[in-house]
């Protein structure tokens, strides 16, 4: 049997079919660590607003890969890391009147890039 991790901030429930659904409760927050630097400005409205330039480093709060265990991230945390494929995140997602997100349909993993493994 699969076991699943959630190290989002937050719980995550998959919406099935019937209407039922499975909700994945908070078990850590796994985040892509960034430093940032002011690249430009550009003059908007008579004021300089900084544009600025992420370089994104270690994903902190991830346990190294577990067989038979999936770890529930963001979208975020999977890319930066694309070798992984113990590493999903909620995909076509479903949101209330308000815009906020409710629950998901599925889940989504990276596919391998070209010539990897």
């Amino acid at each position: 049997m699969m076991k699943f991790v959630n190290l989002c901030p937050h719980p995550i429930a998959v919406r099935h079919p019937d209407g039922t659904e499975t909700v994945f409760p908070s078990q850590g927050n796994a985040r892509v660590s960034v430093a940032y630097r002011q690249a430009q400005t550009v003059e908007l409205g008579g004021h300089a607003v900084p544009v600025i330039e992420g370089k994104y480093g270690a994903v902190i709060g991830l346990p190294e890969p577990e067989p038979g265990c999936i770890y529930l991230v963001s979208h975020m945390a999977r890319m930066a890391l694309p070798q992984r494929r113990d590493l999903w995140s909620p995909a076509d997602l479903i949101r209330d009147a308000q815009g906020n997100v409710v629950a998901c349909r599925m889940f989504e993993v990276t596919e391998p890039a070209e010539g990897g493994a």
